[in-house]
């Protein structure tokens, strides 16, 4: 289900010329009050963004954008399959290849991370390993060191985070689509990780936190802007400030372009 959430940014600003102004601007301020014309309200610029549940923590980086640029009314769609909506949204943030015929302004790169629960006695998984426990050649964790008990494995419905079945390349051969469990978005499978002692599964790099063991994958995927056509003003400037250096450094800490 898809919810829409829109951040409030209080009170649109209020400009209202009196006397006492900076001086460069007295007479503007004079001559306002004199014709007795009403004070001038700003509009604020909507923009209508859809983010896929698996990049919520980007989101951090568009409401920083929004303390920036006032001006604008970002709407968040959180949605939880990846698809386009070109007719009711100004931009889709998406994670993976462009799709044909979009027009795509790169903001990151995201990684992969294999993550178990941090109780459990295995320290360490290899790719090997993960190919065999996902094949279900190994069921149980007594089989790479640990206690015997089964392997819960986890993975995503198929519309939620479809691209991350590039697992199963031939450079890994990794299959999650052969889990036990099924999560619908990562926080989700964190949650599941983190309760059961004996799950498996995998998460987007910028979830991960010390309550799991992880293990990287070398796959990233750009995570980019979409428009359908070319920005209107509002868009363009929400993204010339996700591009800016300012908001690229503070991107950069969670979501490094190598990890």
């Amino acid at each position: 289900m898809v919810q829409l959430m829109k951040r409030t940014i209080g009170l649109f600003s209020l400009l209202v010329f009196t006397f006492g102004s900076i001086a460069a601007c007295t007479s503007t301020a004079t001559q306002d009050v004199a014709s007795g014309n009403p004070p001038i309200i700003l509009t604020p610029l909507p923009v209508r963004i859809q983010l896929p549940i698996a990049l919520e923590p980007f989101s951090d980086y568009v409401y920083r954008c929004q303390d920036l640029h006032p001006e604008l009314s970002l709407y968040l769609n959180y949605a939880s399959s990846y698809e386009q909506d070109s007719d009711d949204m100004d931009t889709t943030l998406w994670w993976g290849e462009p799709p044909a015929g979009s027009t795509a302004y790169p903001l990151a790169e995201e990684g992969i991370h294999f993550i178990w629960n941090s109780d459990n006695a295995v320290e360490r998984v290899t790719i090997e390993s993960l190919r065999e426990i996902f094949a279900g050649s190994i069921r149980t964790w007594d089989a790479i060191g640990g206690d015997q008990e089964p392997i819960q494995t986890w993975s995503y419905s198929t519309n939620a985070l479809s691209h991350l079945f590039l697992l199963n390349d031939a450079k890994y051969g990794i299959n999650p689509s052969f889990s036990q469990w099924i999560a619908p978005d990562p926080r989700t499978m964190l949650e599941a990780v983190r309760e059961d002692v004996y799950a498996i599964g995998y998460v987007p790099s910028a979830w991960l936190d010390e309550s799991v063991n992880a293990l990287a994958i070398d796959i990233t995927l750009p995570i980019v802007a979409l428009t359908s056509g070319e920005a209107q003003e509002s868009t363009s400037i929400l993204i010339s400030c996700l591009q800016d250096d300012l908001i690229q450094g503070l991107i950069a800490q969670k979501y490094p372009p190598e990890r």
